[in-house]
């Protein structure tokens, strides 16, 4: 793995793979440091999920969150009202903010710890977000009724397509949910736009993500019952 010591590095390296794609998602990865969000400071660059620098929730590796964005196909500065399911360290927050350029960010982290933690990073002076409400939500999403719907809708915890048809109740006609599910052919990102009521639905890149949150449980809890789950499926394939 190529040894990435500083973000513009990063940055290179997700626009040469092909991960970065867009000038506007460029510019995210060029405005948010990696760094303020992971421990120790000499991994911050590595394509590869990192330790936050509080609580158990892994920060996601930078290629699959990238592509993620990418696959949300955020129109920058159109005002843009989305849904984040799943804060964590605040690091795709933050990066899906300046993607948007202007609108609104509802963000959803019931775990205690995570949710303080982004919030205290992401209110730190040198943390600049664009034009952008963001609203950092400490509780599940199913719990939450938006008064009006959302363009699109992001989840950073690999979730049923029965949750994922439950999150699109909440999107607009032509709106967007981007997640890790676990379909016909595995774990793997999808991106689904709503027509008429219905999503079509496109497979993307296979991924590793903590199950999504629906019961209460700290983010140490769901890693360990994901890891879990991977180790009966591996035995069941001997």
């Amino acid at each position: 793995m190529e040894d990435l010591r500083t973000n513009a590095q990063l940055v290179r390296h997700l626009e040469s793979t092909g991960a970065i794609r867009t000038p506007h998602v460029k510019a995210a990865f060029e405005r948010v440091d990696r760094a303020q969000f992971t421990k120790p400071p000499e991994s911050a660059y590595r394509d590869r999920a990192a330790s936050p620098k509080e609580g158990d929730a892994p920060v996601s590796q930078p290629s699959v969150i990238a592509e993620m964005i990418e696959a949300l196909e955020i129109k920058h500065g159109a005002r843009m009202r989305v849904m984040e399911v799943g804060t964590g360290s605040g690091y795709s927050t933050a990066l899906t903010a300046h993607a948007m350029g202007s609108g609104r960010l509802d963000s959803f982290e019931p775990d205690e710890v995570m949710h303080a933690l982004a919030r205290k990073t992401l209110q730190r002076p040198g943390m600049k977000l664009p034009r952008v409400a963001v609203t950092l939500y400490p509780q599940n999403a199913f719990e939450h009724e938006p008064p009006t719907k959302y363009d699109r809708i992001i989840v950073n915890a690999t979730a049923q397509m029965s949750d994922v048809e439950r999150l699109a109740e909440r999107l607009k006609e032509g709106g967007v949910i981007v997640a890790p599910a676990i379909t016909t052919r595995g774990e793997r990102i999808i991106a689904a736009r709503k027509q008429e009521g219905q999503l079509t639905v496109t497979n993307l890149s296979p991924v590793w993500f903590v199950p999504l949150q629906q019961t209460p449980e700290s983010a140490g809890e769901r890693l360990a019952r994901g890891l879990r789950k991977r180790m009966r499926t591996a035995a069941r394939k001997r």
